[in-house]
C-alpha cells in the first residue's frame, strides 16, 4: 500500500479499485439508488418494497448498462479503456448520492419529512461532478463531447427515475 494513498484517498480508488472490482462500484451505485427509490416510494405512500427492488436493479443493471453505452461512445477516442474500468468509474460516482440517501431516509424515518426530492435527487445530482471528470479523462477533454455525454447520462438517469416510479 503506497502512502500517497492515505493522502490522497481518489488515487487509491484510480489505481485499485476502478478497474479491478467494477461490482464494488455496481453495489454502491445499487444501494444508493434503492435507498433512493425507498425515499420516492415513502413519500409517494407506494410502499418500500417494490421500490427497493426497483432502485437496486436500476442502479445495478441500468447503471452498468449506461456506462456500456458510455464505454461504446468514447472507445473511439480512448482504445486503451476497458469496460470493467468505465463500470467501476461511473457507479463508484454514486458514493456521494448514498451519503446523501442514508441521511434521508434517517431523517424520513425519525423525523418523517419527505426527503425524496432534497436528498435523494440532490445526491444523484451530486453524482455528476464525479462523472463530468471521469468523462473527460475518457473522452482526453473534447468538451462538446463530454457536454453530451453527461447530458445523456442525466437524461437516462432521471428519466428511468420517473417511469419506474410512475411519475410519467
Amino acid at each position: 500500500m503506497k502512502i500517497s494513498y492515505f493522502l490522497n484517498p481518489g488515487e487509491l480508488i484510480n489505481s485499485e479499485i476502478r478497474d479491478k472490482l467494477p461490482l464494488l462500484g455496481l453495489m454502491v451505485s445499487g444501494i444508493s439508488f434503492m435507498i433512493f427509490f425507498i425515499l420516492t416510494g415513502l413519500d409517494s405512500n407506494t410502499g418500500f418494497l417494490l421500490p427497493a427492488f426497483k432502485g437496486l436493479l436500476f442502479g445495478t443493471a441500468g447503471i452498468a448498462f449506461l456506462a456500456f453505452i458510455i464505454w461504446f461512445l468514447v472507445k473511439g477516442f480512448n482504445p486503451n479503456v476497458t469496460l470493467s474500468y468505465v463500470i467501476g468509474s461511473f457507479s463508484l460516482c454514486y458514493t456521494s448520492t448514498m451519503i446523501f440517501t442514508f441521511v434521508g431516509l434517517f431523517l424520513k424515518m425519525g423525523m418523517g419529512w419527505n426527503t425524496s426530492v432534497s436528498l435523494g435527487m440532490s445526491g444523484v445530482l451530486f453524482a455528476f461532478g464525479p462523472m463530468i471528470s471521469v468523462i473527460s479523462s475518457l473522452t482526453g477533454g473534447k468538451r462538446e463531447l463530454d457536454i453530451l455525454i453527461i447530458t445523456l447520462a442525466g437524461v437516462y438517469v432521471f428519466f428511468f427515475w420517473a417511469f419506474l416510479n410512475n411519475m410519467l
